[in-house]
């Protein structure tokens, strides 16, 4: 009988700690899943400062390709006037030479 009351009071041990266990494990999940909360946060944080960052970035890329392509537009239009001088050169030239001296 003394065993039998050994192997009762086993179990009523187990069945005593495996609540205080359960608890522990359940505290232990929460502190976990709280930790990775606040990295995943952290983490979130730190993209969207790394996206605001680049489209700074962009930003100011884009600003200066937009100030090149006003000079390069500038310049287009220069070569243009350029090349149309440089087309009517021979028809003026021979002009100053058809006339009388």
């Amino acid at each position: 009988m003394a065993a039998q009351k050994t192997l009762e009071e086993r179990v009523a041990d187990l069945e005593r700690l495996l609540p205080v266990q359960i608890r522990a494990v359940s505290r232990l999940n929460d502190q976990e899943t709280a930790s990775i909360k606040a990295d995943i946060a952290i983490i979130r944080a730190q993209m969207l400062a790394g996206f605001a960052s680049i489209e700074n970035r962009l930003g100011g890329v884009e600003n200066r390709l937009d100030g090149v392509e006003n000079r390069l537009g500038r310049l287009e239009q220069d070569m243009s006037e350029v090349k149309h001088t440089l087309a009517a050169l021979p028809r003026v030239l021979a002009e100053e030479l058809a006339k009388p001296r």
